[in-house]
């Protein structure tokens, strides 16, 4: 049973990061084609219209809190600030290839902080090697960018 749970985690993760570069994709490719305060109320607007609507026709609702709501409110002010911030950057010509790594490295190492000192997760020696590279990578990004730049 554990095994399932764990390939069916595994999927939803290998989903989730499909699903979240075809965003940073297609927000790039409008970048400079649509006002940046335009192009976050469409992400944000199809990203809660059709979920909702879902939502609204399913029966199994599931369980919801008010801790839920507020923290769901949050995220999505997060989500809100963050494609306006995004839109922003391609629109003054940021690419893919520097704007990606950059800024999903940082969150990456900025998460598993949040969560390693605030929430006391337990991070393995092994996901540290894994972290500490992926702050290299990002210090590398930076640098060839600030070269050519």
């Amino acid at each position: 049973m554990l095994i399932l749970i764990g390939m069916e985690i595994a999927l939803l993760t290998l989903l989730g990061a499909l699903f979240y570069s075809m965003f940073i994709i297609f927000a790039g490719l409008s970048g400079g084609k649509i006002n940046d305060w335009l192009a976050a109320v469409m992400f944000n607007g199809i990203g809660s219209l059709v979920p909702l609507a879902i939502y609204l026709a399913s029966s199994a609702k599931g369980k919801t809190t008010w801790k839920g709501v507020v923290y769901a409110g949050i995220a999505g002010v997060g989500i809100m600030l963050f494609s306006i911030v995004l839109a922003r950057i391609f629109s003054r010509g940021g690419n893919i290839s520097f704007v990606a790594p950059a800024i999903y490295g940082t969150v990456i190492m900025l998460t598993s902080a949040f969560g390693w000192l605030v929430l006391k997760e337990k991070v393995t020696g092994l996901q540290g090697l894994g972290l500490a590279l992926i702050l290299v990578g990002v210090i590398c990004v930076i640098a060839a960018k600030l070269r050519t730049a």
